[in-house]
């Protein structure tokens, strides 16, 4: 007997009737049905009959038929004897065409079939024909198997559904009523806008754990019931996601998004993902609160990252932990260019400590990567206490527009190096709006001191030890080192300004705190000050020559404190440094 071969090609339905689909063997243009002729040649064979059943087959040729019809919206089934419609017809016939092209329109199902060609009856054979799209109504389940394995559409009409699992690779999950945004005043959050909650999945509390690839969830609210669960995005990568609410999600331990690696990288990575417009409403319940993001790499196994993910105007609103944390992991892992683009953060409560950025705390005297995150224009409303919480870092962007900080603090730890650009109107470098202390630490556990002003710079390589650097040509620092004070350079030349301070706020006063005086073939000479000060100050005079023939010298002060005079016991010409030491007006 010779072998019957057979060439599937699922083809795409239309959604005018929601119920048919269409199922084909060939294509025209192609052989559908097959044998082998002389040297092995595959031959088309014509004339071949379809017995389209209900599965499981009951014999062969099959006869517990089951519908076929004449379009994709024709609610007419065709005849029993007539099951197929060939490609570009709508006439139920009941043989296949000349090169064995054959096909049905037909509802989603698993189906039984059998071919008669040339009197000899082939199969049973078991199809399954899923739609690439299917259009679901609130309260209905949401099963995956409903579409392709290849992947497909699920359109939701607005309204509620029981949570289902994520989406596998190559699925999507949208909102039929497309654009049709409403504010989040339900929330209790006025005037926050651009949130799709028309369809909700309620009761979220497993969590979503995605671990595939290429998925797009659209305009739809996961509630997870306060539950401490939130989105894990595990080694998931090119997953396109647009206004996207997650509510009452995370708790103090589990942030609401979470990317992670998982595997051995790259292909473990959690990868160039992407949210627009998205809301994340930390956990609202009595005494709890959550991050709104975290990239972990090495999260789970392997060396992998948290890598290229993006945010395009991302709300982070409610009880929040922090907006944004990141943690090498360990191992050779990081988190490395996540980018957030036009970001608002609104905090809902200040009963506890929170931060606009934590990176590597987790492990922060380890050297590893939690580098390259970028914020662009990021609005900040409420009670914040920090700008960012550092262990290791490198190359992190931040860009206010809006620094609605109470004490925006940084603490920093290792080797961090973040850069904040304030980016408000008619802002510039010397008016940045901090009320609040900034902080470079070698060790996160050294903190801020008790007692400081608003607006300190601080740098702690210990507890009475560190460095500010001046300038980025890395020739000046300014350093302590337990009781002694050093200001270092290499520069050729520097002078002191103290603003504020008459004497040393300006270069032309300067030499009222110290210069060079010359007696010229007399026995004194007289040197002014430019500012008077508030009590009699102290002159040490320095020759710069031999005073023998000059004799004693000695140095008075004047009954205004506007100056003193340099003498000598016998006229002659010298040079004398000195130092004024007093109080300065």
């Amino acid at each position: 007997m010779k072998k019957l071969f057979f060439l599937l090609a699922l083809l795409c339905a239309s959604l005018a009737h929601a119920q048919n689909v269409r199922w084909d063997l060939g294509t025209p243009g192609s052989a559908g049905v097959v044998t082998t002729g002389a040297g092995s040649y595959l031959v088309a064979l014509s004339g071949v009959s379809l017995a389209w059943c209900t599965y499981p087959a009951n014999a062969v040729p099959c006869t517990n038929y089951a519908n076929t019809y004449p379009s994709l919206s024709s609610a007419t089934p065709c005849p029993t004897n007539a099951q197929i419609v060939l490609q570009g017809s709508n006439t139920c016939v009941g043989t296949s065409d000349n090169f064995g092209n054959l096909g049905v329109y037909t509802t989603a199902g698993t189906y039984s079939y059998t071919l008669t060609a040339n009197g000899q009856n082939y199969g049973p054979f078991t199809v399954t024909v899923s739609p690439p799209y299917i259009l679901l109504a609130p309260g209905s389940t949401i099963s995956y198997s409903a579409v392709p394995s290849t992947g497909g559409v699920i359109y939701l009409l607005p309204g509620s559904y029981s949570c289902p699992p994520p989406p596998p690779p190559n699925v999507s999950l949208i909102n039929w009523s497309a654009g049709a945004n409403a504010t989040v005043a339900g929330l209790g959050f006025d005037g926050v806008t651009g949130v799709n909650t028309q369809v909700t999945f309620t009761n979220c509390t497993s969590g979503w754990t995605v671990t595939g690839s290429n998925t797009r969830v659209e305009n739809i609210t996961l509630d997870f019931a306060n539950s401490g669960t939130g989105v894990v995005f595990k080694g998931a990568q090119f997953n396109r996601w647009k206004q996207v609410t997650l509510l009452n999600c995370g708790n103090t331990t589990t942030p609401c998004w979470q990317f992670a690696g998982f595997g051995a990288g790259p292909p473990g990575n959690a990868a160039f993902n992407t949210c627009e417009d998205c809301t994340i409403n930390p956990n609202m319940s009595s005494g709890q609160y959550a991050g709104c993001v975290q990239a972990l790499g090495n999260a789970f196994s392997g060396t992998n990252s948290a890598v290229g993910n993006s945010f395009f105007r991302l709300t982070c609103v409610g009880n929040v932990l922090y907006v944004y944390s990141a943690e090498g992991g360990g191992g050779g892992g990081g988190t490395d260019s996540n980018s957030f683009y036009y970001t608002q953060a609104i905090q809902m409560s200040s009963a506890f400590t929170s931060y606009l950025l934590e990176l590597n705390t987790l492990n922060a005297s380890a050297q590893v990567d939690a580098d390259g995150t970028s914020f662009y224009d990021l609005d900040v409303t409420g009670p914040f206490n920090y700008v960012a919480k550092l262990g290791q870092s490198s190359g992190t962007l931040v860009m206010m527009t809006n620094l609605g900080l109470a004490t925006p603090y940084v603490i920093v730890g290792g080797t961090p190096r973040i850069t904040l650009v304030y980016r408000g109107a008619g802002a510039s470098g010397a008016n940045w709006p901090i009320n609040g202390k900034v902080g470079a630490f070698a060790s996160a556990a050294l903190g801020f001191p008790a007692a400081t002003n608003d607006g300190d710079l601080w740098s702690a390589e210990s507890a009475t030890a560190g460095c500010v650097g001046v300038g980025s040509d890395g020739t000046t620092e300014i350093c302590r080192s337990g009781n002694q004070f050093n200001f270092t350079t290499t520069q050729a030349s520097f002078f002191l300004d103290f603003p504020g301070v008459s004497h040393l706020g300006f270069t032309a006063a300067n030499g009222d705190v110290n210069g060079r005086v010359t007696i010229s073939s007399a026995t004194s000479q007289d040197v002014p000050f430019v500012y008077d000060y508030n009590a009699e100050p102290t002159v040490q005079l320095t020759p710069k020559g031999d005073t023998t023939a000059c004799g004693t010298f000695w140095y008075t002060v004047d009954a205004s404190n506007a100056g003193f005079t340099a003498h000598v016991k016998n006229s002659c010409t010298i040079t004398f440094s000195y130092w004024i030491f007093g109080d300065a007006n």
